[in-house]
């Protein structure tokens, strides 16, 4: 899948230089984007529009294409809420418009991304429902509400948002007991609102399956498989940093990684797709929790980053596609418990 060095081979970012002088080349060779050159140093273009410039600057890191889209995405969804906030028709159209940005920076690049696939194993399907059941009663669990929660499922009444203000329930820590977006959008525009929520369905169990998958199952956990890659990674980070650096440039550890070249790079060409470490996932999950979710859900993010690990060692010959299988069934699945339910705390 990937051209990695054989042994005794050094890496040819140890060798080369590209023309802005960064000393590494691209590994992903192989099946490239139309458009896109085989090697950012061979050949370049005459043309260096925005669009060529990008291009290029993709190529250039594997991280790249993984982490752009997911960056995007982060990114367009804070513009997305702060404007439906003002005006609440604004959310389908502008939601629609984040989908199709992301979606074409996927699509573009995908050539870089060769583990994204679209096969399925059987799999996923369990995998989905145990991450759909568990991150539920999880956030029950983290927001005080799972007691009350039971007691309404066993009595065949399960039950939607909880009105703090008027039901006789102590909110936990980590509650949420403000009203959602989607309860006062359909009641005032009940088609824009059933659109949007239609649309919100395509991008929870497409889109995001497969920029967090390319991201966290892919990048982070070959990327951060090894506490040694990891440790060295974080010390140069920190001595990049301004006031921190200073504090600690001297150190013998800080001295000693700032020796290492492109330590995460290397370690994401070396480890193959599939191949799991414990470390690896934990740390995929401190990540995953931190940058995509709130914490009532850290536990259930846990949860479906151990989960998809295994689906990921149980069908790593089928690439990414049975993980974004299961990534997308769990987030479809959690959809149709919040239509069916009213339990829009998960929307």
């Amino acid at each position: 899948m990937f051209n990695r060095p054989s042994p005794g081979q050094d890496f040819p970012d140890r060798r080369e230089r590209n023309e802005n002088g960064s000393r590494w080349t691209s590994s992903l060779n192989s099946n490239r984007e139309p458009g896109l050159r085989q090697n950012p140093t061979e050949n370049p273009p005459s043309s260096t529009g925005p669009l060529d410039r990008l291009d290029r600057w993709m190529e250039r890191h594997p991280a790249h294409p993984r982490l752009v889209p997911f960056v995007l995405y982060v990114a367009l969804l804070f513009v997305v809420v702060l404007a439906r906030e003002q005006h609440p028709l604004t959310y389908p159209v502008l939601y629609a418009i984040k989908i199709a940005l992301v979606s074409w920076v996927v699509w573009r690049y995908r050539k870089l991304m060769p583990e994204i696939t679209l096969s399925f194993h059987w799999l996923a399907i369990p995998a989905a429902v145990i991450c759909t059941a568990g991150w539920i009663g999880l956030a029950w669990l983290m927001a005080g509400e799972f007691g009350i929660r039971m007691e309404a499922v066993m009595a065949g009444e399960p039950l939607g948002a909880i009105d703090y203000a008027a039901e006789d329930v102590t909110a936990g820590i980590f509650a949420i007991t403000s009203t959602n977006f989607f309860v006062g959008f359909l009641e005032s525009h009940p088609a824009a609102a059933w659109i949007s929520l239609g649309m919100r369905l395509l991008g929870m169990t497409i889109l995001v399956a497969i920029i967090e998958e390319v991201l966290y199952r892919s990048l982070l956990l070959r990327s951060l498989s090894r506490w040694r890659d990891t440790r060295i990674a974080l010390l140069q980070f920190l001595g990049d940093m301004p006031i921190i650096g200073d504090m600690i440039l001297h150190r013998k550890a800080v001295i000693e990684a700032a020796k290492e070249d492109h330590v995460l790079k290397r370690a994401f060409e070396r480890v193959p797709l599939g191949h799991v470490t414990f470390f690896g996932v934990l740390i995929g999950a401190v990540l995953w929790s931190a940058l995509s979710h709130l914490p009532r859900d850290w536990p259930g993010t846990f949860l479906c980053a151990f989960v998809f690990a295994w689906v990921l060692v149980k069908t790593r010959e089928k690439g990414l596609g049975p993980v974004i299988w299961a990534h997308g069934l769990t987030n479809a699945l959690l959809w149709g418990y919040v239509i069916a339910t009213g339990d829009w705390q998960f929307l």
